[in-house]
């Protein structure tokens, strides 16, 4: 689905529940489109820009993955690990 596509989709889905997590906790349609317009209203829409995410499995990877798309960027999935290896990586 593109993500134009999934932006309208989850802005129609109102109250009904969106993310259901292990705990039982939920997340609506409606406050997942608030958390990732205001997620993407921070990255800006300017110059398109490749957003690197690296992070455990949480609502936050998913405001960050769809606010992301929503501004327009392309997004990189990295997996997380110790913060001295990835400044090791990306100083090469």
């Amino acid at each position: 689905m593109p993500s134009v596509d999934l932006v309208s989709e989850i802005a129609r889905g109102g109250q009904r529940t969106a993310l259901l997590f292990p705990d039982g906790r939920t997340l609506s349609y409606a406050e997942l489109d608030s958390l990732t317009l205001r997620f993407a209203t921070r990255l800006g829409q300017g110059e398109k820009e490749l957003v690197a995410i690296s992070a455990e499995t949480s609502e936050h990877v998913v405001v960050a993955y769809l606010g992301a798309l929503r501004a327009g960027h392309a997004v990189a999935m990295l997996p997380p690990c110790d913060e001295k290896l990835w400044d090791d990586f990306l100083a090469v």
